[in-house]
């Protein structure tokens, strides 16, 4: 929204190229975030957490995900709007057939995801506030890498089973 409110020209055209840099980018992290997770499985939930809880942050989790993977391929359909997709002016995508009424479906649907994420990545935020002001019930130290005394990463040690385990330093 911000970038069509800038008068069509140079700069407009660099935002263009920018976001849609920026969203071949997203793609692929969110790609290989998922094959990451495939083979990696999730720390174990919090014990005393209520199962609606539990419920809710996976949705959210498996929404966000897919958003992360719709909003660019939405993106790129509307190159199928006579938009081409360039990525950081390396190289573009391969240029879909002309299809209007395609890139402008794609446009709507890419229009209201924006909306759905300002939502979902609120509720995140808020959940994430919940667990660490309210709750205090250690939600972050499942996230977060393990760290020494000093604030060092370097303490921090993956066991056979991926899962963080911590140094005893005491």
């Amino acid at each position: 929204m911000v970038m069509m409110s800038v008068p069509k020209g140079l700069e407009q055209d660099w935002m263009m190229v920018f976001h849609r840099s920026l969203g071949v980018t997203i793609f692929a992290a969110a790609v290989l975030r998922l094959a990451w997770r495939s083979t990696h499985p999730a720390p174990p939930s919090l014990s005393g957490v209520p199962r609606v809880t539990e419920l809710i942050s996976e949705v959210t989790h498996w929404l966000l995900h897919a958003l992360l993977l719709l909003m660019p391929i939405t993106g790129y359909l509307q190159s199928a709007d006579d938009r081409p997709v360039s990525c950081f002016g390396l190289f573009n995508l391969a240029e879909l057939p002309r299809n209007k009424p395609l890139g402008h479906v794609a446009q709507v649907v890419h229009l209201a995801g924006q909306w759905v994420i300002y939502a979902l990545v609120g509720l995140h935020v808020a959940a994430t506030v919940w667990h660490v002001a309210i709750r205090r019930d250690g939600l972050l130290n499942r996230m977060i890498p393990p760290q020494d005394r000093s604030g060092s990463f370097s303490a921090a040690q993956w066991s056979t089973s991926s899962e963080f385990t911590r140094i005893n330093q005491d």
